[in-house]
């Protein structure tokens, strides 16, 4: 259309594929059956990882937060990862379009011989068709009148030589255009799909990347103590400089812990009677705290 800027990565010369737009059609298929097969199993590994981490018991003590912000993680990467997968079947179902149907399209995009526009029309499929009129619309203005002169030659009789010819003639124009509507289709969906690669992309690595942190296993010693359990408990310093009698000469106690965390609990020793009974409560640089079994 007059002063309407022609798209370049929509630019495709006929015949460059060396099949036309119907090899151009199957690379691009071959390309999205790859992006399709990458997203299917990115999403397999997504839900098998979950599966044997068994999220729900390594999110069972963490906070409210945290679990909010593991299972949005969650829920993001598989939108994403989902969405890539369903647009990329949508570019493999591409129709294959007639000519009246694109005739029909341009009417109700404001595409009309009787208009004269200056700007692109708003269907991108139609508008793409129309840049290329002179190599694809054999002289024709808009894709109506190349469809009205289609319907003529239809109803011509072809008894003359010279009318099965144009009728042949019209016949692969035809064929040609409908060829070429599919590719740009496609081509269209595919560089929807591609605009949102580096943002969505960016979107994704962030969401898994919470995901590991949110569900990474707590160690034993950050773990919060909030009832009695039984441990060992290995003295790095005297007995008397952690609080226990004078009398206590013990390395290695047997014990509660009852509070805090076994990285800094809080610990009940119920003997030898040399060391207790007694509570006190401790650091990770004065104890080292096993559980036991």
């Amino acid at each position: 259309m007059p002063g309407a800027e022609q798209d370049p990565a929509m630019t495709v010369e006929p015949g460059a594929s060396g099949r036309g737009p119907a090899g151009a059609f199957e690379q691009l298929r071959d390309t999205v059956k790859w992006l399709m097969t990458a997203g299917a199993a990115l999403t397999t590994v997504l839900v098998a990882g979950l599966q044997l981490r068994d999220i729900t018991d390594v999110l069972g003590s963490a906070s409210t937060e945290r679990r909010a912000l593991a299972l949005t993680s969650v829920g993001v990467a598989l939108v994403l990862v989902l969405s890539v997968v369903a647009a990329c079947a949508r570019i493999l179902s591409t129709p294959r379009r007639s000519i009246r149907d694109l005739a029909d399209r341009e009417l109700k995009a404001g595409g009309s011989p009787l208009i004269v526009r200056l700007s692109p029309l708003s269907d991108r499929l139609v508008q793409s068709i129309l840049e290329r009129r002179t190599y694809l619309l054999v002289g024709f203005n808009t894709i109506g009148d190349f469809y009205s002169s289609y319907q003529v030659h239809l109803q011509s009789p072809n008894v003359d030589p010279a009318n099965r010819t144009a009728a042949v003639n019209m016949e692969r124009a035809v064929e040609r255009v409908e060829d070429w509507a599919q590719f740009l289709d496609a081509h269209l969906r595919f560089r929807r799909l591609t605009r949102w690669f580096w943002p969505g992309g960016l979107l994704l690595a962030t969401a898994l990347v919470t995901l590991t942190a949110t569900t990474a296993v707590q160690s034993d010693s950050s773990v919060v103590v909030d009832d009695a359990v039984a441990v060992t408990v290995y003295l790095r310093s005297t007995p008397s400089e952690l609080g226990f009698p004078a009398t206590c000469r013990e390395t290695q106690l047997e014990g509660f812990a009852i509070g805090g965390t076994f990285e800094n609990p809080t610990l009940s020793i119920p003997g030898p009677p040399s060391c207790g009974p007694l509570t006190l409560s401790l650091t990770s640089g004065q104890v080292v705290v096993v559980p036991l079994p």
